[in-house]
């Protein structure tokens, strides 16, 4: 009988961790595509078809933002805020009969 202190190992017990066990295509955020990698193309990102709705004359409310992307309220605000300003976009926002929307300008 082995002492308590030494280990019995499986013969199937995994011994190198080299690999990495989810896709070996994506980095640790969300499964996205790694550095350096392109993505598909075809379909269009959340962030493109948030540009697409802000760039029509009327804009986009919070809500519909929401639905579209199936995002909660902080996650569009901080796309807003954060990736769509970084990208160079002008975000304005109006409130008519209580709903704000927001729309990107082009600016001169």
């Amino acid at each position: 009988m082995p002492s308590p202190k030494t280990r019995i190992r499986r013969p199937d017990a995994r011994t190198d961790h080299a690999e990495p066990r989810c896709n070996p295509g994506a980095d640790k955020a969300g499964g996205r595509p790694a550095a350096g990698k392109s993505r598909p193309a075809g379909r269009p990102t959340k962030l493109d078809r948030i540009v697409a709705q802000l760039s029509t004359p009327e804009g986009a409310s919070l809500q519909e933002l929401m639905t579209l992307t199936g995002w909660q309220a902080h996650s569009v605000r901080g796309a807003l805020a954060g990736s769509l300003k970084r990208k160079g976009h002008h975000i304005v926002s109006d409130k008519t009969d209580g709903v704000r929307r927001y729309r990107i300008t082009v600016t001169p």
